[in-house]
């Protein structure tokens, strides 16, 4: 066991994946380490996508499994809400000096502690009954953990999404709106898209179970509203990549690139003269701050009706950046794209960097961030 005596802001959240909650923790410990009389600690595998990523000024410790640490003086430990039931006994802090803080980004986020619910939601759409009722002991255990949290206002809530699905699975009651979104980071420079022609598109995000339906809808209804072709550029990897190639879209022409660091996101974009972006969570804030219309698909486990109706960047309320109720209010994906055909002056463009500006931006965020070390 490994003694650390200093006053810190503990990141724990091991991880050798690349994803938008993984960016979230580097973003936050990088611009949290500019800040005078505070070191930032993050726990990370030898091999970890965190450590590869934080900056000098940020002190890195091994994590290997059943390891576990104690952490002196004046400390606040940061964990994702998924491990809300391990973080404090595998990080020992004095909590009349500090706290634990758990933040919610994800809305499945203390749903998938619970056995089963990644299978069950391959053959199932609603899962949550069942789910209760073949982990009671343990979903009782849960409940009255994030009950207590929630009573030391120490669980983050990322956006509203993230709040109502936990509260409402958990049976929980919480008023308060005191949400931390995620950050955009703020050296992403706008595009020029004045010389662009319409008709290429870019995603960007992991072709995981709870994405690959959102895709494959955006390619669905571009195939059925684009005449004589439209291009995609897929930028992301998962396990669901080979549903796309299952799939004909004679009318779209799919350029499928894998994983994209976010320095070389920008050069692609150029290069293909990309101006529309579609996608959710993180990557749909980004495209927002380089200056491209973007068009929110909401994430989901079943295949997309074709009277869904996505959202621009600007029409996001409550932080949401992706939820698991999907609404309509007449408007179609053919009326969001024709409407971004339409617009000759990037008025739309220009609106969604407004919002992430005015929202998202790394400084803001680390402000509300901070409310939380008293």
């Amino acid at each position: 066991m490994g003694v650390i005596l200093t006053t810190s802001i503990v990141f724990f959240y091991p991880s050798r994946t690349i994803g938008g909650a993984q960016l979230l923790f580097v973003r936050m410990a990088n611009e949290l380490s500019k800040l005078e009389n505070l070191n930032v600690i993050v726990i990370d595998y030898i091999d970890g996508f965190l450590r590869a990523n934080v900056s000098e000024s940020v002190v890195v410790l091994d994590w290997v499994e059943g390891s576990d640490y104690k952490i002196e003086g004046s400390v606040y430990v940061i964990s994702p809400l998924s491990m809300v039931m391990d973080t404090d006994a595998i990080i020992k802090i004095d909590q009349n000096k500090g706290r634990y803080l758990y933040w919610c980004i994800h809305p499945e986020n203390t749903i998938d502690i619970l056995r089963g619910s990644f299978r069950l939601r391959k053959y199932f759409t609603n899962i949550d009954t069942l789910l209760k009722l073949i982990n009671f002991n343990k979903y009782c255990k849960v409940r009255s953990k994030l009950r207590a949290e929630l009573l030391n206002n120490a669980i983050l809530f990322m956006d509203g999404e993230n709040k109502r699905r936990t509260l409402e699975f958990y049976g929980l009651q919480y008023d308060k709106n005191m949400f931390v979104p995620v950050p955009v980071a703020s050296d992403i420079k706008k595009i020029d898209l004045s010389s662009f022609k319409k008709g290429k598109v870019i995603w960007v995000g992991r072709l995981s179970e709870d994405k690959i339906h959102s895709l494959l809808y955006v390619l669905k209804m571009l195939n059925e509203i684009t005449l004589p072709m439209c291009e995609v550029h897929v930028v992301g990897d998962g396990p669901c990549r080979d549903l796309i190639d299952k799939r004909s879209y004679p009318h779209v022409n799919i350029t499928l690139h894998g994983f994209v660091d976010n320095n070389s996101l920008p050069k692609l974009i150029l290069m293909n003269e990309i101006g529309l972006a579609v996608g959710m969570g993180t990557s749909i804030l980004e495209t927002s701050a380089m200056g491209l219309p973007s068009l929110l698909i909401d994430p989901s486990y079943t295949a997309l009706p074709d009277n869904y109706q996505p959202k621009w960047t600007f029409e996001i309320r409550d932080y949401i950046l992706g939820g698991f109720i999907h609404t309509s209010n007449g408007r179609s994906f053919s009326d969001y794209y024709f409407e971004y055909c339409a617009d000759k002056d990037s008025i739309i463009a220009g609106q969604c960097l407004d919002y992430v500006n005015e929202n998202h931006s790394l400084e803001k965020v680390t402000r509300r961030l901070e409310a939380y070390f008293v």
